[in-house]
């Protein structure tokens, strides 16, 4: 029978590779959505970058899978502390890629399960705000019956999942993401056609809800520069391109970091895009930690040479440790995705 991510990544045209099921780590509550949301489990968000695969289908269609196995992985108090570390936007942008999913795909929200069973009637009230009251209600009703009641009392009906989204920042003062809504049927998102600006989204949602990404707005940046500077940059797009959706990005989540990086962005883009080309562990693991340096991580710099989130750091962490590879710092079993 096809799994969850044969289903989503089936869609966009992908070959799989074979993979086998991973034992669940000792934090990880062994519930039957998270056995089904964690097998097999993705271990890099390129890992289906393959030849002649359009890279933007690629992401579009694991984005939920990410989501859905970070959040899986995660008890009910780290799971609290990683959702309220998520601003009201980037739950808005959440919900808005996550359940367009749900409705481009016809897959069920198992998302929803995994929140509806760890968080407080409080929290899903809160979750409720962004992805609907309905799919959400649906979830504890299914999940954690005993909850509904008390969840009702911080949710209303009228919450409604999301609609259409453009990913196009409203004037700087603002400093947030345009929602478009559709308001001629079922209030579900309706996908547009991908664009980078839309695909670095997608890429910052992934590590935002990740272990490391989620300790902060400039952490889960880095790591999405990181990715695009060397995986999209050169690949499917100029560097220029890439910089200017980076510094979008930055704009919309970062304001303050913006400010002070300005034109840097298209620097850290050129190293990190030069330094892949050369495919030298030691020279794109020195251009991953020279260009950590703009984004001021200060204290969660020692976070990176642990390869980061989805091994994005993973020649920094070999130049570090003298070549041998590892991860000399675990900070709270971080990280978890190696």
């Amino acid at each position: 029978m096809a799994n969850r991510r044969d289903v989503l990544l089936s869609a966009a045209g992908l070959a799989l590779a074979g993979s086998s099921r991973d034992a669940f780590t000792a934090q990880t509550p062994t519930d039957a959505t998270a056995a089904i949301l964690l097998r097999p489990r993705i271990k890099s968000l390129d890992e289906n970058l393959v030849s002649r695969a359009d890279h933007r289908q690629v992401i579009a269609a694991q984005t939920p899978l990410i989501i859905e196995q970070n959040f899986a992985r995660y008890d009910s108090g780290r799971l609290s502390r990683v959702l309220s570390n998520l601003t009201e936007d980037e739950l808005q942008l959440m919900s808005v890629i996550y359940m367009g999913a749900v409705a481009n795909y016809g897959i069920r929200p198992l998302l929803l399960d995994v929140l509806a069973t760890r968080l407080s009637p409080a929290e899903l009230g809160r979750i409720s705000r962004h992805f609907g009251f309905a799919p959400v209600y649906e979830a504890v009703i299914s999940h954690a019956p005993l909850k509904s009641l008390e969840f009702q009392r911080h949710s209303n009906p009228n919450f409604m999942a999301p609609g259409l989204w453009s990913p196009v920042p409203r004037p700087a003062a603002q400093r947030q993401v345009k929602f478009l809504f559709d308001e001629s049927g079922p209030r579900y998102f309706k996908r547009a056609t991908p664009t980078l600006d839309y695909t670095l989204y997608e890429v910052y949602l992934s590590y935002r809800t990740s272990p490391v990404g989620s300790l902060t707005v400039r952490a889960a940046l880095y790591e999405t520069a990181v990715f695009a500077g060397s995986r999209l940059a050169g690949a499917y797009y100029a560097g220029y391109a890439v910089g200017t959706g980076l510094s979008n990005l930055i704009q919309i989540y970062a304001p303050d970091l913006h400010d002070r990086i300005g034109g840097a962005i298209y620097n850290v883009v050129d190293w990190l895009s030069s330094a892949w080309a050369t495919n030298n562990v030691s020279t794109i693991g020195y251009s991953q930690q020279n260009s950590s340096a703009p984004f001021s991580l200060g204290a969660y710099d020692n976070y990176f040479p642990t390869s980061s989130d989805y091994n994005i750091t993973h020649e920094w962490n070999i130049m570090a440790s003298g070549g041998g590879g590892g991860c000399g710092v675990r900070p709270e079993g971080c990280p978890i995705l190696e």
